[in-house]
């Protein structure tokens, strides 16, 4: 790595700063975003028949995942310990699990990818 931002770095924090204020789904240039970068945050990206792992631990612990309001947004699937559960747009959910895995609950655009938080509710 040359250690030069690329003309689509700073249009691809752009897009998750702004999806992430006013709970849009963005184009599908955020791809490219990190994944850990996001996790450093909070927050979780996911496309069309993504799966996301935002815990994974021996023990289990409380985490809250929160779904905002907007257009294109899309209810996810909470699928945590042999249960399943869906947060709504607009609303959060506390859920207390070993592995907890995030996927879209409904269909999202064409190369678009919702955008959502979460926080690990420390004991």
């Amino acid at each position: 790595m040359s250690g030069e931002l690329s003309a689509k770095g700073p249009i691809v924090a752009a897009l998750v700063i702004l999806s992430t204020a006013m709970g849009y789904s963005v184009p599908s240039l955020a791809d490219g975003v990190d994944d850990a970068l996001l996790r450093t945050v909070g927050e979780f990206q996911i496309g069309n028949g993504d799966t996301k792992i935002i815990a994974d631990q021996s023990v289990p612990e409380p985490y809250r995942v929160c779904v905002a309001k907007g257009p294109d947004v899309v209810p996810v699937k909470a699928s945590y310990d042999g249960q399943e559960r869906t947060i709504n747009v607009g609303d959060c959910a506390t859920l207390t699990a070993k592995v907890i895995r995030l996927s879209a609950a409904g269909k999202l655009k064409e190369d678009e990818v919702l955008i959502g938080k979460y926080e690990h509710l420390k004991k």
